[in-house]
């Protein structure tokens, strides 16, 4: 009864701590909403929706739904009503954050290379939307200026793909392992060989990976105003080019002139 009591009371505390970080998350980055937006009321929706989703208090308040959240903005979750000036950052932004990916797969597909690192990396159109915003909170966190926009835009990609791929490769590490153990017994010296093995080849792959990167995107010309309007490649499968317009007020896009796809 006693450990039930002080697990209780550790629960109560991080239901607490858990409304009271989503709050202060929403209150610190009010400026991309419209002045008379009630920040908090929304904060308490997003805080319900995550509950309703199954996820716990203590991952909540430790930061680790923080990208969840970004896909709730992304999706238009409550109809947050966003401010011009982040309006304004965001079409910059999405038209940047699709740039690198739309590239990456263009160029795949011309080099018949899609079973590359680079086709498979390919993000859906939320996914994008949820990374620009992400982008955009995080610069204005940490007072990135309009100058070194550009270049945190394709570290920050660079760097949460990293952390992607630490969690990727692990579970491959486990599952092959798992693979190999189940089909026969390994010496523990041949499996610490094999495991080294593999981190040198997943190593040099991500080696590879960054240096193009650099290569690709080397700093851009920032001193037109962007517009709403992009260049957008269709899907993993799609063959077809895009140009579109997308419209956060109506969360759709625009695309090949008159056709509306609603996301």
């Amino acid at each position: 009864m006693i450990n039930q009591e002080l697990l209780d009371i550790a629960d109560e505390k991080a239901n607490v701590d858990a409304q009271k970080y989503v709050k202060d998350f929403f209150r610190k980055i009010n400026g991309i909403f419209n002045g008379g937006f009630n920040v908090d009321e929304y904060a308490s929706k997003i805080y319900s929706l995550l509950k309703y989703e199954k996820y716990d208090d203590y991952r909540i308040k430790s930061g680790k739904c923080d990208k969840v959240i970004f896909k709730y903005l992304a999706s238009y979750e409550f109809n947050p009503e966003f401010s011009d000036a982040f309006k304004n950052a965001f079409a910059y932004v999405h038209e940047k954050v699709s740039k690198i990916y739309d590239t990456e797969i263009k160029i795949a597909r011309e080099k018949e290379q899609t079973g590359s690192m680079f086709y498979n990396y390919y993000i859906g159109p939320n996914d994008k939307r949820a990374i620009s915003i992400e982008i955009i909170i995080e610069a204005m966190k940490r007072n990135i200026s309009d100058e070194d926009l550009n270049h945190f835009i394709v570290d920050y990609i660079n760097m949460d793909r990293t952390k992607s791929f630490s969690v990727s490769k692990k579970q491959a590490f486990k599952a092959e392992i798992e693979a190999i153990s189940n089909s026969k017994k390994m010496d523990p010296e041949d499996i610490k060989k094999f495991i080294i093995a593999m981190a040198i080849l997943f190593g040099i792959c991500w080696i590879s990976k960054l240096s193009f990167e650099a290569k690709e995107h080397k700093e851009q010309n920032n001193t037109n105003k962007p517009t709403q309007s992009y260049f957008y490649k269709g899907t993993s499968s799609s063959s077809e080019d895009y140009y579109g317009i997308y419209d956060l007020d109506k969360n759709e896009y625009v695309i090949g002139g008159e056709e509306v796809a609603r996301l």
